[in-house]
């Protein structure tokens, strides 16, 4: 069986249609944030940065051992900065189902040889890096194959994170891809996860237009360059998930997704239509700054992504590119836009 791609949904090749937001309750981060401001895939190098660019959470990507667990940690404590780790395994995440006993292998005692349950273990035993730990990075991309992360399973890793490995404790899981999209969505709504990224990627450099929309239906529109239009088009498509979410009976936690918008700022040289072009600074921040003024209140946070190179298949990001064809700065963006949530 061939497994569809994100962007074959994202592009409509499917021809289904979402059932119809938001946020309902206000779950405190586990490390309290009054607004997540967010940079993906940084390095423990980076993050003196990052607390200068006034960010305050942060995606990182974690080696398998303890040692650099504790060094990250230290240093995100050091400048202030909430975690969501990601430890990458042979497929997609750490995590390993165990098909005997129908559950994911998330307790080293009864899987000692388990890197994602030792790492849970690690955050148990520390709690100073427990509360600097803003949520459980779950699943990238799962529902592209149902057969092994489908609904249920994603349900299974909820429930086993609240119930058995956190219990009684304010844990929180993130992931993306689960709650929109994909065909298997409407099960996902609930009882899946605690924050969702939710992608605001329409920068293209296309003979038709600088940016392509994406549409309330679920997939992205032709190319345009009426940037008024995309972004009415993209409020379009978060109230409605919002929407769909607000409607969905919560999980049996009480909880609903929050949504965190995650921004591109990378080119995908494998995309001839798609995700081609890094925005300009200016861009950058009228974006942002639209985003806020509509969504800020019911909204977890916003995000960029990515800040160092994310996958192979990226040629530009915002560590290397840091200044646009104007010489204009795209870390100060960031920077002012940090400065505007700290207000």
């Amino acid at each position: 069986m061939t497994i569809p791609s994100r962007r074959d949904f994202l592009r409509g090749a499917c021809g289904f249609f979402l059932s119809i937001m938001p946020n309902s309750g206000a779950f405190p981060a586990h490390r309290e944030q009054s607004f997540i401001h967010m940079m993906n895939y940084v390095t423990e190098d980076d993050f003196a940065l990052m607390n200068k660019m006034h960010i305050n959470t942060v995606l990182v990507e974690l080696k398998n051992d303890a040692e650099s667990w504790r060094m990250t940690y230290d240093s995100a404590i050091k400048h202030d900065l909430a975690i969501v780790p990601l430890i990458w395994g042979h497929d997609q995440s750490i995590w390993e189902w165990n098909e005997l006993a129908k559950e994911w292998e998330l307790d080293d005692r009864k899987y000692p040889m388990s890197v994602g349950a030792r790492f849970l273990r690690f955050l148990r035993e520390n709690p100073r890096y427990f509360q600097q730990t803003l949520a459980i990075y779950s699943f990238h991309e799962p529902l592209a194959q149902p057969e092994k992360t489908g609904p249920q399973r994603l349900k299974k890793f909820y429930q086993q994170i609240h119930e058995e490995i956190f219990t009684g404790q304010n844990v929180q899981v993130y992931g993306e891809d689960m709650t929109f999209v994909w065909p298997q969505a409407d099960e996902c709504l609930t009882g899946v996860l605690d924050y969702e990224i939710h992608t605001v990627y329409p920068f293209v450099n296309s003979p038709r237009g600088r940016y392509r929309p994406f549409l309330p239906e679920g997939h992205y529109g032709e190319p345009t360059s009426d940037l008024h239009k995309v972004l009415d088009l993209q409020r379009q498509t978060i109230e409605l998930q919002l929407k769909r979410i607000q409607e969905a009976k919560a999980a049996a936690n009480g909880r609903k997704p929050r949504l965190i918008l995650i921004l591109q700022t990378f080119v995908d040289a494998d995309q001839e239509d798609l995700w081609n072009r890094m925005p300009d600074a200016e861009e950058m921040e009228t974006v942002a700054s639209y985003l806020l003024e509509h969504f800020r209140e019911r909204i977890a946070g916003i995000a960029w992504y990515p800040f160092r190179q994310a996958a192979s298949n990226y040629s530009r990001w915002l560590q290397k590119e840091r200044y646009d064809d104007q010489r204009r700065d795209r870390w100060e963006v960031i920077a002012k836009i940090g400065r505007k949530l700290r207000r």
